[in-house]
């Protein structure tokens, strides 16, 4: 790790973590922000940023701060790093502040990047919130209920960012045959019955799921 990136991450940590006061988070953030100004500390920054590839390198607070920062200044944070993060954090503000990042990324990069990655990563985790099943023998058994909750907390992801194609893959996911489907289905019904009547009608025109099970 760079000492620009060993500096920030120390930073990062004391202006995102709420466990340090809010005093702390702000006196970090001006400071920070002082530092920011100078151009090649930016750069640097950047660089360092870009070149990530270990989810232990920082905090879920820390992460969630360089997700919303690559976000805003349009860097590109790599795919496989990406994916560790999605499995690893079971948060969905993580998970949805992921699914932001790869699929804004595309939306103002057209000239420089493909739909192919967006699609490639979107489909991936959908296939890891659902492939449990692949590893047992008797495939009729309920998955676990943590498996339940990485569907659940994917599937949340993907509509909170409500482009449209997470909404494409929000549709893939609740159409997925997998052992878990019938109960993620039902999951979805109940979120839709809480919504207004305005938000409900759109969320099921564009994602058209299956009908209730019962």
């Amino acid at each position: 790790m760079s000492t620009v990136l060993a500096l920030a991450r120390d930073f990062i940590e004391r202006m995102s973590n709420p466990v340090f006061g809010l005093s702390t988070n702000e006196e970090y953030s001006l400071e920070f922000g002082q530092l920011l100004q100078s151009e090649d500390f930016a750069f640097q920054l950047r660089r360092d940023i870009e070149s990530l590839r270990d989810p232990v390198e920082m905090t879920s607070h820390g992460w969630l701060w360089i997700l919303g920062w690559a976000r805003s200044n349009r860097i590109q944070l790599q795919d496989r790093l990406l994916l560790a993060l999605f499995e690893q954090w079971s948060s969905v503000f993580m998970k949805t502040a992921i699914v932001d990042l790869v699929t804004a990324e595309l939306e103002g990069q057209k000239e420089q990047r493909s739909d192919e990655r967006e699609s490639q990563f979107l489909k991936e985790i959908v296939v890891r919130a659902t492939e449990y099943e692949q590893r047992r023998e008797d495939r009729r058994e309920a998955p676990p209920v943590a498996q339940l909750g990485r569907a659940e907390a994917t599937l949340i992801a993907l509509l909170q960012v409500g482009r449209p194609a997470t909404l494409q893959a929000a549709q893939g996911l609740l159409r997925r045959r997998w052992t878990g489907q019938e109960r993620l289905v039902e999951f979805f019904w109940s979120l839709v019955d809480s919504l207004e009547d305005d938000t409900r009608a759109a969320w099921l025109q564009a994602v058209n799921p299956p009908e209730r099970w019962r």
